[in-house]
């Protein structure tokens, strides 16, 4: 690069790296000194003057000292970096009219002379395009003749050490500039050791004071990308800040810089303190215009290949035909709607094929890059290639075929490898929790909602997430309402790389997806019961202390002892809650004992929860032993109203395996004296009849199990035994009470659930019955519910107008819960006579759950929207259709469950509109119940206050009817609970404390 260029005819050169020489004269007249261009001399030599002295700049002399000083920066810089490096032969650029409006703000920018701001940061995640705007833009300037100097970040190649910046910015503007190569030169010849010193005297000295000297008639653009690149992260800020310090120092300096870099944390800090002097473009995948440009490079890399291929790619409906179904089954084809954007596209590939790939790359443009890289493989048929792809875009997860995103997936990996080390085991787990809860539900999740189920804080999560905002959206640490915003990905190809062991490998969350379910479908045996990993950098006892809503201090627990010496002392060899309470009296504390032994317990259960071995031998339990561990933990989920979410999550867990295994249910749901009046209705797999419970006049409902097979029977109980529990912890007005469970036959083989009887009936029939009864407030009352329900991390999955009954009040409360988790055993099969998907009724099931995927919190979205278009309009979804194929095809086609109404009012055509966003085929499009319950809230005639004064009334009558049936009302002895969890925790605790 130090070579001198070669003269031509015309005076000028191809000196250096752009071929232009420049020709400037240095005067001390003006009050500034400033370079000016100025006509060669007949000898083709540029004279610089300096106290009127002259002297030519390329005598021998001069050259030599020139030539030197160019080899010296030479050897501290590296031609990688260069925009014409080899290395970069092939550097990606800007398809012809995408990224215009990027373009063309960051060209107005770097031509403006009213525009002070000397600094520009262009951002965003990872692999949005940063790179291609940045060499797009670069080669413009240069074509202007404004380009000054350039440094492409990059792992390779040696040009990630931020130490060879400087000397590769110094060389390419002495390269470019004769008259600043020999204020460089002189520099360098006055001290040798300039180079060797730290990084801002070498700014300063090479960068700073010659352009002080030397003032060209125009700003010169400098551009760094990928400074995130750069292997020292307090390097990269420090260059920022430098930039910053010296603009603002020597004010009108004519250099302006870009800065391309991802969204990483300590970047963000550092450019926000730039103030006035930056100004910030971000690269979004969700902007309008990137989806733009999606299409515009998918439209220009298929006509590539059509010519390459010419003649060899045909239209053949046999070889895509199964894909196109898949697609359409999934429906990602969602650009249909607006396929005027699409342009004309030629016959390969097909326009469901095209809009698919458009839809799944949104508008990330890796994404579309690796997707035409893949199928313009030259070692695969394009063809074949294209099948693949769209089988993988389909199935992300449960694709047979080369991945065509593996140039993706090692940016992903990279990523993953450079989080800090400390916090890498943290942040894996945030993102897997993130990973599972949106496949299980199409939802994000709240950061406060991983706070509370990983038991972290927060200082803890936002430390630990610092290096993830290149491929998420983070909130701001200092955001006042961060905790309750959700964690999102840029790209939903991110949360699929996590999800699959093949593509993520050991940052994979690999089985970790049933954990996000309260009930999976297939209860694993104690042995494969999952792990609860232990935090990271923290003690046991600091992990349950941050577990508990309060912490037991030391007086407390001196307390508890002397109050079991008491026990001890008076030879008491009961352990039953009286003569704990009496102990307490006797010793006169002043604290309740109560809650002081819940404190203990809810510590024991914690530490409990976290060991397998541990949680296996409470498992192992049986007869009064289970008993009391399953009456202990019904109370305390329902009374522990201050325990986080993990804990509840764990302990809902617990008390369902021990009444799965042991055949039994909480005490106090036992029922007694129940008896059969009516036989009223019946279900899928069920028979409702009214009775009564002894002497009482109330009217109960009671649904008995169908059975065709005694094989049936143990299949049933265990599904009985979720739904009880599921249905026995939920306390809302929009929810159906649980009275209890009744066994009908002394082997405990049959059972009934128990709950009051609703004489309006469900929905459906109220509506019919009383067609002149306000429908909006029920609406409404189904929307607080299904909110309640979501609260508690619960997913209906057979939401249906019969599934929702009216009380005597008028208020619409939901019924049959969790049933949709339950009919997934092939053992179940045989009991249900109606169609169902995983529990859903075709009519009401959204479109992903035609493919077999699981009921989701979205897919109760949809369900919902279809129960307010019962509501609105009185009849089924789908009610053209008679038979359940015709409905399967339907929303496979994307067919919505019904048309517009006619004849609306305005209330009516506002819930329309809301319907019709529950109908999104996308779930991550539809609304959240929050959403829902704020677009209600808007519509006058809907919204209903809370009916507290009903809600105390069934929760009484509720309360009553159970306290008449108990045997005992005194159920759970908290002091045997104790004594049965320290008994299960001793051999863990030996085996610890050997192992040390």
């Amino acid at each position: 690069m130090g070579r001198q260029g070669r003269r031509q005819p015309n005076g000028g050169s191809t000196s250096g790296i752009l071929s232009r020489e420049s020709f400037f004269a240095v005067s001390e007249a003006t009050p500034t000194p400033f370079l000016t261009e100025t006509p060669p001399s007949p000898s083709g030599r540029a004279y610089v003057t300096f106290s009127h002295r002259v002297f030519t700049t390329n005598s021998e002399f001069e050259a030599r000292e020139n030539a030197d000083a160019m080899t010296k920066l030479a050897s501290k810089g590296t031609p990688s970096a260069l925009l014409d490096a080899k290395d970069r032969y092939d550097a990606p650029r800007c398809t012809q009219n995408t990224r215009m409006s990027f373009r063309r703000q960051i060209i107005e920018w770097g031509t403006s002379n009213e525009d002070q701001r000397c600094l520009l940061w262009l951002y965003g995640a990872a692999a949005v395009g940063k790179s291609t705007i940045a060499q797009t833009v670069a080669e413009t300037f240069k074509g202007m003749g404004i380009l000054g100097s350039v440094f492409f970040f990059s792992p390779s190649n040696d040009c990630s050490n931020i130490d060879l910046v400087i000397p590769t910015l110094a060389l390419q503007l002495a390269t470019l500039f004769p008259a600043y190569q020999s204020v460089l030169a002189q520099r360098l010849r006055g001290d040798p050791m300039i180079l060797d010193k730290n990084r801002r005297i070498i700014f300063k000295e090479l960068i700073v004071d010659p352009f002080k000297e030397l003032m060209p008639s125009r700003p010169l653009i400098m551009l760094l990308d990928g400074l995130d690149h750069c292997n020292d992260r307090k390097a990269q800020s420090e260059f920022v800040e430098m930039i910053t310090e010296y603009a603002r120092e020597s004010e009108g300096l004519p250099l302006r810089w870009i800065i391309c870099s991802r969204l990483e944390h300590h970047l963000m800090n550092t450019f926000m303190k730039c103030g006035t002097i930056c100004q910030h473009i971000q690269v979004d995948i969700e902007d309008e215009e990137a989806k733009q440009d999606v299409i515009q490079m998918l439209t220009s890399g298929f006509e590539e290949i059509r010519k390459r291929y010419q003649g060899d790619l045909e239209e053949d409906s046999s070889t895509y035909g199964d894909v196109l179904q898949v697609a359409q089954t999934e429906q990602h084809a969602n650009l249909a709607q607006g396929s005027d954007m699409l342009g004309e596209v030629d016959e390969w590939p097909q326009k469901d094929q095209f809009r698919l790939i458009a839809d799944k790359s949104s508008g990330f443009l890796m994404h579309a890059a690796c997707i035409l890289e893949f199928i313009a493989d030259d070692k695969r048929d394009p063809q074949s290639q294209l099948q693949d792809c769209l089988r993988f875009l389909v199935n992300p997860l449960t694709w047979e075929c080369p991945c065509p995103l593996s140039s993706l997936d090692l940016l992903y990996h990279q990523i993953l490898s450079d989080l800090n080390p400390s916090l890498r085991g943290t942040a894996l787990r945030i993102l897997h929790m993130w990973a599972v809860a949106y496949n299980h539900s199409g939802l994000d999740i709240t950061i406060k909602t991983i706070l509370d189920d990983l038991q972290i804080n927060r200082r803890t999560f936002f430390r630990s997430v610092q290096g993830l905002h290149s491929v998420m959206r983070i909130p701001s640490v200092s955001a006042k309402a961060e905790l309750g915003e959700k964690l999102q990905a840029y790209h939903n190809s991110f949360r699929d790389f996590l999800l699959d062991p093949r593509r993520s490998g050991e940052f994979s969350v690999q089985g970790a997806v049933e954990l996000s379910r309260v009930f999976p479908s297939e209860t694993p045996e104690p042995s494969e019961l999952p792990e609860h990993p232990p935090l990271d950098s923290e003690t046991d006892a600091q992990r349950d202390q941050q577990a508990m809503s309060s912490h037991l201090d030391y007086d407390k627990a001196e307390i508890a002892d002397n109050l079991r010496l008491t026990l001890e002392s008076t030879g008491s060899s009961s352990t039953n809650n009286t003569a704990f309470f009496t102990a307490a009296s006797t010793l006169n504390t002043v604290i309740d004992a109560k809650a002081l032994m819940t404190e203990r317990l809810q510590q024991l259960w914690s530490k409990l929860l976290r060991e397998k071995s541990r949680r296996e031998a409470v498992l192992r339990l049986r007869d009064d032993e289970a008993q009391s561990l399953i009456d202990f933990c019904d109370s305390a989920l329902v009374e522990w109203t201050g325990i986080t979410q993990w804990l509840r999550k764990h302990m809902t867990i617990t008390l369902y395996e021990l009444c799965r295994i042991n055949n039994r249910y909480p005490q106090c749901f036992i029922l007694d004296d129940i008896y059969l009046d009516t036989s009223e209705d019946g279900g899928g797999f069920s028979d409702v009849f009214k009775g009564h419970q002894g002497s009482t006049d109330e009217a109960l409902c009671l649904k008995i199990i169908r059975l065709y097979q005694r094989s049936d029977v143990e299949a049933m109980l265990k599904a009985y035994v979720k739904e009880a529990i599921i249905w026995g912890q939920l306390r809302h007005p929009a929810i159906l009470p649980l009275y209890g469970v009744f066994y009908m036959d002394r082997e405990k083989k049959k059972v009934c659930l128990v709950s009051p009887w609703m004489k309006n009936g469900n929905l459906v029939r109220y509506l019919s019955d009383n067609p002149a009864a306000p429908r909006g407030p029920l609406i409404y009352d189904i929307a607080v519910g299904i909110q309640y329900l979501q609260s508690a991390n619960l997913v209906h999955g057979d939401l249906k107008g019969l599934n929702v009954l009216v009380n005597d009040a008028g208020r619409a409360c939901i019924t049959d819960f969790g049933l949709s988790s339950l009919r997934t055993d092939s053992t179940l099969s045989r009991a249900f006579g109606a169609s169902t998907i995983r529990g859903c009724s075709y009519r009401w099931a959204s479109p992903e759950l035609v493919d077999g995927k699981r009921p989701t919190m979205a897919s109760d979205i949809w369900a919902f929207g279809c129960v307010c278009y019962e509501v609105l309009s009185g009849q089924y979804p789908f009610s053209e259709c008679h038979a359940d194929p015709e409905i399967i095809l339907k929303l496979i086609r994307g067919t919505l469950p019904a048309t517009k109404p006619l004849d609306l009012s305005q209330m009516e055509e506002a819930l329309w509109n809301l319907i019709l966003r529950c109908w999104a085929i996308e779930p991550q499009r539809r609304p959240t119940c929050q959403e829902i319950i704020r677009a209600l809230d808007d519509i006058d005639g809907i919204k209903r206050e809370p009916d507290g004064k009903t809600h105390d009334l069934l929760e009484h009558s509720r309360q009553r009817f159970i306290e008449a049936s108990r045997k005992c009302l005194d159920i759970v002895d908290l002091v045997k609970t104790e004594q049965i969890l320290l008994s299960v925790s001793k051999p863990a605790f030996n085996m610890t404390s050997e192992a040390r």
